[in-house]
């Protein structure tokens, strides 16, 4: 849903629309052989894609979650199972997180890793993204 607001001001032939930024999220995961070495990001277009790795537990892949707040964008990596029901065994999972959505200009992009949901979670990465 995409709300709109319209001022208009009698002293002016014109209309302002003002209409708040939606960031959106596209978030793929898989098993990753070899890991990725790195986090990486990379500002596009009204878009941010970050590439990275996870380790979690086995029976339960990653899912992403991003907040945006001023010029700082979040991205939230942890287990799509708060509570996983399968033994301690570990895997890496690689995951291609693009965000979409925001204007052009400069952003801190930080990135948090959470394994257990207990903990609280941990940055990972941090860095200035420009955007297109």
């Amino acid at each position: 849903m995409l709300a709109a607001v319209a001022c208009y001001d009698s002293t002016r032939s014109s209309t302002t629309i003002t209409v708040p930024r939606v960031l959106s999220l596209v978030f793929q995961s898989g098993n990753s052989t070899p890991p990725p070495p790195q986090i990486s990001a990379v500002g596009g277009i009204r878009t941010v894609r970050v590439i990275g790795g996870y380790e979690g537990a086995a029976c339960a892949a990653p899912r992403g979650a991003a907040h945006l707040d001023g010029s700082l964008v979040r991205l939230d990596v942890e287990p799509a199972v708060a509570n996983p029901p399968c033994d301690a065994a570990r895997v890496v999972y690689s995951y291609d997180a693009t965000l979409r959505g925001l204007e052009s200009g400069d952003y801190t992009l930080e990135v948090y890793h959470r394994v257990d949901p207990a903990i609280e979670p941990i940055l990972v990465r941090r860095v200035l993204i420009t955007v297109q």
